[in-house]
């Protein structure tokens, strides 16, 4: 898993101060509509949240935390979070992540 940035990065979507926190996770898709993502932080079981794959013309997917558990890698904790797109398919370009992991945000 690449390490290329340590700190969250924030964005403001609006004025009234809804804030988006970007993470780098690793994703792999385990199924139609269905992706594993290791992350560094550990996600809520029923939380929506959007994948920006980091490629050019990829669309959002906005995704579901089906649920999240620590796992080991490379001596370090990072938590495993199964994820189910709400587009149901999700976009056509993300199944090139059955073919090996992928980066996100």
């Amino acid at each position: 898993m690449t390490v290329r940035r340590r700190d969250s990065r924030s964005e403001m979507v609006n004025a009234e101060g809804v804030m988006r926190v970007l993470r780098d996770v690793t994703m792999r898709r385990i199924g139609r509509g269905e992706f594993i993502v290791l992350s560094m932080e550990a996600g809520v079981s029923g939380e929506v949240v959007t994948i920006h794959v980091a490629s050019e013309g990829n669309a959002p997917v906005p995704v579901r935390v089906i649920s999240s558990r620590p796992v080991i890698v490379d001596g370090l904790v990072r938590h495993e979070l199964r994820l189910a797109s709400l587009d149901g398919e999700s976009s056509p370009r993300i199944d090139a992540a059955s073919h090996g992991d992928l980066e996100a945000e």
